[in-house]
């Protein structure tokens, strides 16, 4: 998370609005039996209470964001993005994504690194990676 802070903080000093989708839930019993008492999100208000819970327990990063927006309960922005838990994305101020991280190649602070690199080298140099 001290990584993830101090990107953000580092972005927005690059002029970057710096905002968190917050997605369904990635360690629910429900869905994987992992043992971490945590249920699937039954509805919008479950999904809304989860964000706030989240930015409570880190209100670091919540100080660094510009904006926060839950994704729909049919996960939209999850499907139309290819979208998971720290995913990280540029976009330009069309919305048009410039730059997106992946699986792939990206691993811990080093996808952080990557993502800073790409904001600073401008929307026009920016690539999107998937």
């Amino acid at each position: 998370m001290a990584e993830l802070i101090k990107t953000a903080t580092r972005l927005r000093e690059l002029g970057v609005f710096v905002a968190l989708i917050y997605l369904q839930e990635a360690h629910a019993d429900d869905l994987w039996p992992l043992g971490y008492g945590i249920r699937s999100h039954a509805s919008l208000e479950d999904r809304v209470a989860a964000c706030t819970r989240f930015l409570e327990a880190h209100r670091e990063l919540r100080g660094q964001l510009h904006a926060v927006a839950v994704d729909t309960m049919d996960d939209r922005f999850l499907h139309a993005y290819g979208a998971w838990p720290e995913r990280y994305f540029l976009a330009d101020l069309s919305g048009r994504i410039t730059w997106a991280s992946n699986s792939a190649n990206d691993d811990g602070a080093d996808v952080l690194k990557l993502l800073l690199d790409a904001a600073q080298q401008g929307p026009t140099a920016a690539q999107v990676r998937t």
